[in-house]
């Protein structure tokens, strides 16, 4: 903070490209790798759809500050996968989250907003990806996920909010949440928006539903 009472950024992180809405989601874990530093999520929209892209890691407890940083600093990424029978899409207009150790295996989890196909449907999901710490990965490289209402209009929005960090059945597992402000009901029209949170409850406990 200056003498004038105005905050100065200590670290700054720009985008690259003009109309690239850098930044368009944005989470931060405490210590997602258990190696002490604090990591930024954000989410880098990219292609003709700004609504669709890839996620960066900042694992901003490693850089000096003051520092100017940019999409090639980025720690470690998480890229859609483009390889596979159906292209899977990182949806950033809809905020991932760091999940906590949700499956109890040492590693923190992010949940990755997606678009896909499931049995030639599309839907609305939600991966669960082992945070990375270097290099990049591929979304599809996880099979652990869950999905919204299949074949589902663009206006759907399941995994527009999730949170995995809190343990609400009280069984010693965290339970994931997860919203869709858009879910229509018995409708089968998105003219009639109600909403719908989902919650799974953590591999400890009973069989999750919603």
């Amino acid at each position: 903070m200056t003498a004038t009472g105005r905050w100065t950024a200590d670290i700054t992180i720009d985008g690259d490209a003009v109309d690239n809405y850098f930044g368009l989601s944005l989470d931060l874990s405490v210590d997602a790798t258990g190696d002490g530093y604090g990591t930024l999520l954000v989410g880098l929209p990219q292609g003709p759809d700004p609504s669709e892209g890839s996620l960066l890691l900042y694992q901003i407890g490693r850089f000096s500050t003051p520092q100017a940083l940019g999409v090639n600093d980025a720690t470690a990424r998480v890229d859609p996968d483009l390889g596979g029978k159906s292209p899977v899409a990182i949806v950033v207009q809809f905020p991932s989250r760091w999940l906590g150790d949700i499956d109890q295996d040492g590693v923190e989890e992010i949940g990755v907003s997606t678009l896909d196909e499931v049995d030639g449907l599309t839907s609305f999901g939600v991966y669960l990806l082992d945070a990375p710490t270097s290099g990049t990965v591929a979304v599809s490289e996880t099979t652990e996920r869950v999905y919204g209402d299949l074949d589902v209009d663009p206006g759907a929005a399941f995994g527009s909010w999730m949170d995995g960090e809190h343990d609400y059945d009280g069984d010693g597992w965290p339970d994931l949440v997860v919203g869709d402000y858009y879910w229509d009901g018995e409708s089968g029209m998105d003219s009639s928006p109600q909403g719908r949170f989902s919650i799974y409850r953590g591999e400890n406990g009973p069989p999750g539903g919603s």
